[in-house]
C-alpha cells in the first residue's frame, strides 16, 4: 500500500526529498567512516524502522525485552521521547506500564542516556541497553540492529520525506542485522514475498521474520479510577467513543470495531498531538457512550484532557507482538548481540 500524499504535496515535495536525500547519504557517509560515533559501555540493541508513522516499534522493543530477561539479562529501554515533559513521554509511560521494573530512560541525547544507566549502583546497573526506534540515530554504536518495516506499505514503492513516509532509502538496511516485517496478516502473499525479495538483496544473508500484533488483554481505568484487567470480549456491544493520537487511527478504530464494540465517536488527533479537553468530554457525553477506547500510547494525554471523569470508563488494549516466522533466529540473534547474561554461558 503506497502513503498517501496528495499531487501537489508529492510534486511540490520532490525537490525537497532529492535535497533531504542527499542530506541523509552524507550523513551515513560520515557515520560509516566512524565519525562521530560514541561506543556504549554495555550492549546496545536497537529497534528502528525506515518511515515515520506507526509500524509496532513499542510491542517490538517489550519482546525482545521479554526475551532478553528469559535469558537472564537486567536490560533497560532508552528512548528519544517525542514531545516528552520532564522525562515523561507517550512511549515512556506505556513502557513503564507494560514492563514493570525495567528502567526506562528518555533523552534525545541517548548515549548520555546509557552513559547515566551505566554509572547506577552495580545492583541497578543493566546489563544491555534496547533502543527504541534509534535506527537513524547513529551517533551511539549498536550490537544489533532490528529493523521493521509494515509488510502493508513497500518501502520500495515510497519516497524521501516530504514527498512520501521514508526517513533514509531502503538500501539502507544493509546496516540491518535482522528484519522483521510487521501485519503480514493484513497483506497479501504477493506484496510479503515482494518485500522479502528485495529486502534479501538489499541485506544478502541478513534473517528476516515476519510479524502481527494482537489485543492481549484490556486495562479497564473504572469511573472511581480503580484499574482493572478484562478480556478483548468485554467490548462485545459495549458503546464506545474512540479518541487517539497515533500514526495509524484508522487501523486501531477497525480493531475496536472488530472486537465487536458498537463505535458511537471518533476523535483522532494527531501523533504526539495533546486532546482538546472540552471538545473531547462534550462529544464524548453527546455520544452515549459506555466508554472511551484509547491507547497505552494516549493515556498520559488523554488523562490531561479529562482530569474529572468520573462519568465515563477508559479502556486500553493491551498490544503484544507474535513473531510467528523466523522467531528462533531474531532471538539468536538479539541474545548474541546481548553477550552472556550475568552468571550465565554465552548463547550457542
Amino acid at each position: 500500500m503506497a502513503p498517501k500524499r496528495g499531487p501537489v504535496l508529492a510534486t511540490l515535495g520532490a525537490p525537497a526529498a532529492a535535497l533531504f536525500g542527499l542530506a541523509v547519504a552524507r550523513r551515513n557517509a560520515r557515520y560509516d567512516r566512524g565519525v562521530g560515533v560514541t561506543r556504549a559501555p554495555m550492549p546496545v540493541v536497537c529497534v528502528g524502522n525506515l518511515t515515520v508513522g506507526g509500524v509496532g516499534k513499542s510491542p517490538m522493543v517489550r519482546w525482545v525485552v521479554g526475551r532478553l530477561q528469559q535469558a537472564g539479562h537486567a536490560p533497560a529501554i532508552v528512548l528519544r521521547g517525542f514531545g516528552a515533559r520532564a522525562g515523561v513521554s507517550d512511549e515512556a509511560e506505556e513502557h513503564r506500564a507494560l514492563t514493570p521494573g525495567v528502567p526506562v530512560v528518555v533523552n534525545p541525547d541517548r548515549a548520555a542516556a546509557v552513559r547515566e544507566l551505566a554509572d547506577r549502583p552495580a545492583a541497578e546497573r543493566p546489563s544491555c541497553v534496547v533502543l527504541d526506534d534509534g535506527f537513524q540515530h547513529r551517533r551511539l554504536a549498536r550490537d544489533l540492529d532490528v529493523v521493521l518495516i509494515d509488510a502493508r506499505r513497500n518501502p520500495w514503492r515510497d519516497r524521501l520525506l516530504p514527498a512520501g513516509r521514508l526517513r533514509e532509502p531502503p538500501a539502507s538496511l544493509a546496516r540491518a542485522g535482522v528484519v522483521v516485517l510487521t501485519h503480514t496478516d493484513r497483506a497479501g502473499p504477493d506484496d510479503l514475498a515482494e518485500i522479502e525479495r528485495r529486502v534479501a538483496r538489499a541485506a544478502p544473508g541478513v534473517p528476516i521474520a515476519r510479524s502481527r500484533h494482537a489485543w492481549a488483554r484490556l486495562v479497564v481505568e473504572a469511573r472511581d479510577g480503580a484499574e482493572l484487567a478484562e478480556s478483548v470480549e468485554w467490548l462485545s456491544g459495549r458503546r464506545v467513543f474512540v479518541a487517539c493520537g497515533i500514526g495509524s487511527p484508522g487501523q486501531f478504530m477497525e480493531r475496536v470495531r472488530a472486537a465487536g464494540a458498537h463505535v458511537v465517536g471518533t476523535l483522532a488527533v494527531r501523533d504526539h498531538a495533546p486532546f482538546p479537553r472540552g471538545r473531547l468530554a462534550r462529544a464524548v457525553r453527546d455520544a452515549g457512550a459506555d466508554a472511551i477506547v484509547s491507547t497505552l500510547k494516549d493515556r498520559p494525554r488523554l488523562r490531561e484532557a479529562l482530569p474529572a471523569r468520573g462519568w465515563a470508563r477508559i479502556v486500553y488494549p493491551v498490544v503484544e507482538t507474535d513473531v510467528f516466522a523466523g522467531a528462533d533466529a531474531l532471538e539468536r540473534a538479539i541474545l548474541t548481540a546481548a553477550g552472556p547474561a550475568p552468571g550465565r554461558e554465552p548463547p550457542r
